[in-house]
């Protein structure tokens, strides 16, 4: 899943990425009927729009590029260092039923590279040693 960009003196604006497609930042403004943020509250409040389910948006390719490669049988797994539950990006995307497995850290106790979350993503595709591939990005 592609990063946050420009958070900060940017935030707000959707920035052009290598692909032409839109890096995903945080939405334009603040959500309806939110309030400023307290002095004390402004971590929760980057949190609360951060997790949002419309926060962040696939690269404009990821649709196509995951249904050619169900269309050839391959499965598809994500190892996410997330510190939320990024399925609801995923749904809010409409990708959910192109993703056969999910593994995020902060579920599993562990953070990337711990070959654990690897080797369970692995585990839950069904997949063999020596055959499979691991990429990166969304």
């Amino acid at each position: 899943m592609p990063q946050l960009r420009g958070v900060g003196a940017a935030a707000g604006q959707r920035g052009e990425n290598q692909e032409g497609g839109h890096s995903p930042v945080l939405r334009e403004g603040p959500r309806e009927g939110s309030r400023a943020p307290s002095p004390g509250g402004i971590e929760e409040t980057a949190y609360r729009e951060l997790t949002a389910p419309d926060a962040w948006l696939p690269y404009r390719d990821t649709e196509p590029t995951r249904r050619a490669l169900r269309a050839r049988g391959l499965r598809i797994g994500i190892v996410s260092d997330f510190a939320w539950d990024l399925r609801i990006h995923l749904a809010r995307a409409g990708l959910e039923d192109l993703i056969d497995a999910c593994v995020i850290s902060c579920e599993a106790g562990r953070e990337k590279p711990d070959p654990q979350l690897f080797l369970k993503a692995c585990a839950d595709l069904g997949a063999r040693s020596g055959l499979d591939v691991v990429t990166g990005g969304w």
